[in-house]
């Protein structure tokens, strides 16, 4: 609303002039700027030429370093890559002038005599015999057979049959008899009683005496093929 009163307070002719003056100024300002754009992007053009010349000899350098290092370290990868297959086939397959091991050294002991135990008799087993009554003689008498006619009633005896017809016991009692055998001592003779005895057996007394296993020591040296 301010912009239109002033507007309206100032003449026409002046308003065209302005107007006029305006838009040549707007039209010097754009071939201004065209002009400074173009400066501008001659002079990037001239500084992208100017960078790509001075740039060229290091950037070909660089490229050839580049290519050698890659090669070299082709080259270093190709000679590991044989010293590796060389120590696989060396460890898998040993040289042929390289003794093969067939038997390792080692030491027997050989036993020239086995350990054993020995009983050593002290005493040996015996039977003790044991006198309980020691041998004796002794007088037995000797008898006879011998017979008589014996009173029944006082024990008169006689081998007469007639004194023993008229025989009177002392009481006066005529008294029967009978004929009996009976033994009569006739002497005496000597006996010898054994000794008794019994026996006692008495085990053999010993005791074991160990003997120790008789070695030596027998080296063998490795074998090889």
């Amino acid at each position: 609303m301010h912009a239109d009163r002033i507007r309206s307070r100032i003449p026409a002719g002046v308003l065209c002039l302005a107007a006029v003056l305006s838009l040549s100024q707007i039209s010097s300002c754009a071939l201004k700027k065209n002009e400074d754009r173009k400066s501008s992007s001659d002079l990037k053009e001239t500084h992208l030429v100017n960078n790509e010349s001075t740039k060229e000899p290091e950037t070909a350098d660089k490229t050839e370093e580049n290519n050698n290092e890659h090669n070299e370290n082709e080259e270093t990868q190709k000679i590991t890559e044989r010293e590796t297959r060389t120590d696989a086939s060396s460890l898998a397959k040993p040289p042929e002038s390289a003794p093969v091991l067939v038997q390792a050294a080692y030491d027997e002991i050989v036993i020239d005599q086995p350990a054993y135990d020995e009983i050593v008799i002290d005493q040996e087993a015996y039977d003790e015999t044991i006198i309980d009554t020691p041998e004796k003689t002794i007088e037995e008498p000797v008898y006879s057979q011998d017979w008589a006619m014996v009173c029944s009633h006082c024990g008169f005896q006689s081998k007469d049959a007639s004194i023993m017809a008229v025989h009177r016991c002392p009481d006066g009692t005529l008294s029967n008899y009978t004929t009996k055998e009976f033994k009569v001592q006739t002497g005496t003779k000597t006996i010898t009683v054994p000794a008794a005895t019994h026996v006692v057996h008495h085990d053999a007394v010993s005791h074991v005496v160990h003997h120790d296993a008789v070695t030596h020591l027998v080296h063998h040296d490795a074998v090889y093929r």
